[in-house]
């Protein structure tokens, strides 16, 4: 039994339906807000020995490289003109050098992130 008016019976109940609707998404948001609190946190990808070895290789290779490089400059700075063909082997070679220190270098990059 209601003593009241029938809009004022439908105004009361849709406050407490609003109410429980609350309620629900307020426990809906705390069991979400706790179940992503107990979740795994993602772990970074580890590197695997292969890439470890593989790491230790490319500095090797890229500091083998850089004397490579280095040495080419001389003998290029160095050109009296007397040997085109050397001034032209150390041109293409450093240029073939360059490529190759660049993919190295950036393959080192991808594998320090992941050490």
């Amino acid at each position: 039994d209601y003593h009241s008016n029938y809009t004022q019976y439908r105004l009361e109940r849709q406050r407490k339906e609003r109410g429980e609707q609350l309620q629900r998404r307020e426990v809906r948001r705390e069991e979400r807000s706790q179940a992503q609190a107990s979740a795994p946190t993602p772990t970074k990808p580890r590197a695997t020995w292969k890439q470890k070895k593989e790491y230790e290789q490319l500095g090797e290779d890229i500091e083998r490289l850089n004397a490579e490089k280095a040495s080419l400059e001389a003998i290029l700075s160095s050109a009296d003109g007397s040997d085109p063909d050397g001034i032209t082997h150390a041109s293409e070679r450093i240029g073939v050098l360059m490529a190759e220190l660049d993919e190295k270098e950036m393959r080192w990059l991808e594998l320090d992130e992941l050490m």
